[in-house]
């Protein structure tokens, strides 16, 4: 007999560590990501956001105007202030060192970050396998049958068309979230971009399938799967419970990275449900991911920004 609460004692623990990794990681990184309004040098200040072109036109001749109405005896070249000491000496202020500033996930590197991602991802997906082998949880509950489209070239087939069909989506959602300013990080995404051939490989090889197949595996087979296995009850229950704690996983990626994730952990926990096929959404998850690196950041393919 399986033993269903064991297991689901440590799913539950894994479930939390991530969720709390995860924002833990917001928390810290998050709000490093833009130095503070006072660090921006006056000539940022005039073409930030904030202040149009013409507005930075309007600071500018309010300066030049301000400078040309300053009185002489404020301009008087220091050395003839030296030799009278009845003129006052004027001194340029001297600008005020810049504070020290974290640049976030940015700051760590490249090689650190996809070794982290491949212990973490990696480690805990095994632990899961492995509690799910000692506890007898049965491979079906996990969505891994000898049904059509769970294994052979139904399942590669139909993960790859919904990948694409999904990562047209994230696309045009991020672009259309550019345009009307919903905050949506893509820093995470940038830092973890290799630099070379061989990095590419690597992510593409290694760190993507083990972060699709992690994420599947938690998220729709344990979450979802294994869930209503366990209780009996329908899987289309357990379909937005999964997808909230999904969408909360990625709270590093901003307001608008969290609606995308939950968009997209909702489309893959409706293909797990109805395909019963965890293959076929960890491919469909591997496609999304590996389109998103390869058009933002190996092309630099930008959708939707205008600055």
């Amino acid at each position: 007999m399986p033993d269903w609460t064991a297991f689901g004692a440590v799913a539950g623990l894994i479930l939390s560590l991530v969720l709390g990794l995860a924002w833990i990681t917001s928390g810290a990184l998050g709000g490093s990501r833009d130095p503070p309004d006072d660090l921006h040098s006056p000539d940022d200040t005039a073409t930030s956001d904030g202040i149009g072109a013409s507005e930075g036109a309007e600071a500018n001749d309010k300066a030049e105007s301000t400078d040309s109405a300053t009185p002489r005896s404020a301009t008087v070249p220091t050395e003839h202030a030296e030799s009278d000491p009845d003129m006052e000496q004027v001194t340029e202020p001297t600008a005020a060192p810049e504070p020290a500033r974290n640049d976030g996930v940015d700051s760590i590197p490249t090689a650190a970050l996809l070794a982290n991602v491949a212990l973490t991802h990696g480690g805990l997906g095994l632990l899961l396998l492995g509690v799910a082998a000692l506890t007898g949880i049965p491979t079906e509950a996990f969505g891994v049958t000898a049904a059509t489209w769970s294994t052979g070239a139904l399942a590669i087939l139909g993960g790859i068309g919904l990948g694409l069909a999904l990562a047209a989506l994230n696309v045009g959602i991020a672009a259309s979230f550019d345009r009307i300013g919903i905050e949506y990080s893509e820093d995470l995404r940038s830092a973890l971009a290799p630099e070379s051939t061989a990095g590419w490989l690597l992510l593409l090889v290694v760190i993507l399938p083990l972060v699709a197949g992690f994420e599947e595996l938690l998220f729709r087979a344990v979450l979802i799967g294994v869930a209503a296995t366990a209780t009996g009850l329908s899987p289309w229950l357990f379909v937005v419970p999964a997808t909230i704690a999904f969408a909360l996983g990625h709270g590093l990626q901003g307001k608008g990275g969290i609606a995308v994730t939950g968009l997209l952990g909702g489309a893959l926990g409706v293909a797990f449900v109805v395909t019963d096929s965890l293959a076929l959404v960890v491919i469909a998850h591997y496609v999304v991911n590996a389109v998103e690196f390869l058009l933002k950041e190996r092309l630099g393919w930008e959708f939707g920004r205008t600055d």
